[in-house]
């Protein structure tokens, strides 16, 4: 009884994380959209890439965080999902952590007109974890979805056990 409701109370976690992240990239990718201007300067900014491969950027990460976001909330190719999520929360931490770095004075454009501050330390840290709660979240999905198999395994072992007959020895 104990155990189940402690992979309950897991799996009520697990889709909060899941939903969460989902509406951050969700909102983050419609104000992206809806600024495209705004994004592509701020993509910019960072000094990390040339003219093409910025405009490649503000084009596309804003559709990709869209995508990601409904996938999460959703509960579609929730892993694959998590995955991307990581990645790209990785590559916001190495992207503001860089910019802190050199000392550029400028918004970290998460969430397109609504940054007004500086990248900060602050800053990192909440890039950070978006790469921290989607691996939680990843851990989970996969060890929830491993826990289903093995059930539904054991379960129908035990189903052939009783159904099946027992060989006998013909008759001399």
């Amino acid at each position: 009884m104990i155990k189940s409701v402690e992979l309950a109370a897991v799996t009520i976690l697990i889709k909060l994380l899941r939903i969460t992240l989902g509406a951050l990239f969700l909102y983050s990718g419609i104000v992206k959209v809806r600024h495209p201007q705004q994004f592509l300067s701020t993509v910019y900014e960072y000094q990390l890439v040339g003219a093409e491969i910025g405009k490649m950027i503000a084009i596309g990460l804003p559709f990709l965080e869209i995508v990601l976001g409904l996938s999460l909330i959703i509960g579609v190719n929730v892993a694959g999902a998590l995955v991307c999520s990581a990645l790209l929360g990785a590559l916001f931490t190495a992207a503001t952590a860089s910019a802190l770095r050199r000392g550029l004075q400028i918004s970290c454009g998460c969430f397109g007109t609504s940054d007004v501050d500086e990248i900060s330390a602050a800053t990192v840290i909440r890039a950070g974890s978006v790469c921290v709660m989607a691996l939680l979240a990843l851990v989970g999905t996969l060890g929830a979805n491993t826990a289903q198999r093995q059930r539904q395994q054991e379960s129908s072992s035990a189903g052939r056990e009783i159904s099946e007959p027992a060989e006998t020895e013909p008759a001399a």
